[in-house]
């Protein structure tokens, strides 16, 4: 992982953590970095990180947002985007790939992140599932899930090059 450097690595992890738990907070709903921090830390540092991350920022956001059985999907909907974000992306090779990131930032937190957490209210608190429920569903979420979608794409190309200067730190 980061050999000579995991004392750096560790207080970089821990930092962003704070940064993604305070970017859940923001009382605007949506509209959050949290995504975008999430899928720059998988890219940057590794997957691993951006799991860890994810992991630590939802489980103690969700003490002042509210536990639930919502939190294990929000986690899988997160370690997903951790996962596939690693294998698009080459951390070298990020700063010349900003519209294919922007592209992915947005589909991702709308099928994967959105999607997730949707189907998981479908097949959890509806009783009787059809095909109007969920139609109705999802079409009743997309303006907040499309509100998420477009703030992750403006912050992962706003926080690029802060996680550019990162990873030249921590992989000098």
């Amino acid at each position: 992982m980061y050999k000579k450097n995991s004392n750096i690595a560790i207080t970089i992890i821990a930092i962003l953590s704070c940064i993604a738990i305070i970017s859940r907070l923001i009382p605007i709903p949506q509209f959050k970095p949290f995504l975008a921090i999430i899928i720059l830390s998988s890219i940057m540092l590794n997957t691993v990180s951006g799991i860890i991350i994810s992991f630590i920022s939802i489980i103690l956001s969700n003490i002042f947002l509210g536990q639930g059985s919502w939190t294990i999907w929000q986690l899988i909907a997160c370690f997903l985007i951790c996962i596939i974000s690693n294998m698009f992306f080459d951390k070298y090779k990020i700063i010349n790939q900003k519209v294919k990131l922007l592209i992915f930032g947005f589909l991702s937190t709308l099928f994967i992140y959105g999607g997730t957490l949707n189907l998981f209210s479908i097949l959890f608190y509806y009783p009787n599932k059809n095909l109007n429920l969920i139609i109705s569903y999802f079409s009743l979420s997309l303006p907040f899930d499309l509100i998420n979608s477009i703030s992750t794409a403006i912050f992962t190309i706003l926080l690029l090059n802060p996680f550019v200067f990162i990873r030249n730190k921590l992989y000098k």
